[in-house]
């Protein structure tokens, strides 16, 4: 029994130790491409290269150093972009800013993009942007103004069918609700998202409304 105990202590270390190389392995793999594309960069003449090089380091600096990803966006943004893709840069932008717990700056992003995708008339990614303000609004503690962003993405995010969205947001207005002490609304609203989260089949919604359930009960 004490044998066999050892053994598997044995290969629980070895494969804690395949885990750390691979990790070691992987970073050395990035840090080689990262210093590759700098030199391409330096090297590069037409924009159009320059652009591709700027928003390859940005995306791989997004994985571990959000300021400096946030240089390569912001740089790629001084370039000839089409909308949509502009868009896009600026919610990044606006995501990382949000991780880094600076959320003024995120809402400054994520106001930009939104009023990109408004003109191109974009329902999903509209919805998602709202998310993302109300989000943002919510850390920042101003919990009316992320409500009404919530209602809003709700009401788009019903018009196009996206049913894990609905629950999400569902969720989302519970939580604030749960802020508020108001509990049999929270739990109204985490209710209804567990609901259609069920009906969907959808684990990670059913998940997310089970916790919040639980936790609602707790407080």
């Amino acid at each position: 029994m004490k044998v066999r105990l050892v053994k598997i202590i044995f290969l629980i270390l070895i494969m804690g130790i395949v885990g750390v190389l691979r990790a070691q392995s992987q970073a050395k793999e990035k840090l080689h491409t990262i210093d590759s594309l700098r030199i391409l960069l330096e090297q590069a003449q037409e924009d159009t290269l320059k652009l591709e090089v700027i928003t390859q380091l940005a995306s791989l600096f997004g994985s571990f150093d959000k300021e400096k990803a946030i240089d390569y966006y912001l740089q790629a943004l001084s370039y000839n972009l089409d909308d949509s893709r502009k868009a896009f840069f600026l919610n990044t932008i606006g995501f990382y800013y949000w991780s880094l717990g600076k959320f003024d700056e995120a809402l400054g992003f994520y106001h930009k993009s939104l009023s990109i995708y408004i003109e191109l008339n974009d329902s999903t990614r509209i919805g998602m942007l709202i998310n993302n303000i109300a989000s943002s609004n919510w850390a920042l503690g101003k919990w009316n103004d992320a409500l009404q962003s919530y209602r809003t993405g709700l009401k788009i995010r019903k018009a196009i069918k996206d049913s894990k969205g609905v629950s999400t947001i569902l969720n989302n207005i519970g939580l604030i609700y749960q802020d508020f002490g108001v509990y049999d609304e929270a739990l109204a609203y985490h209710n209804e998202a567990l609901k259609i989260a069920l009906e969907i089949n959808n684990f990670d919604a059913i998940s997310y409304s089970y916790s919040n359930i639980g936790n609602c009960y707790k407080m």
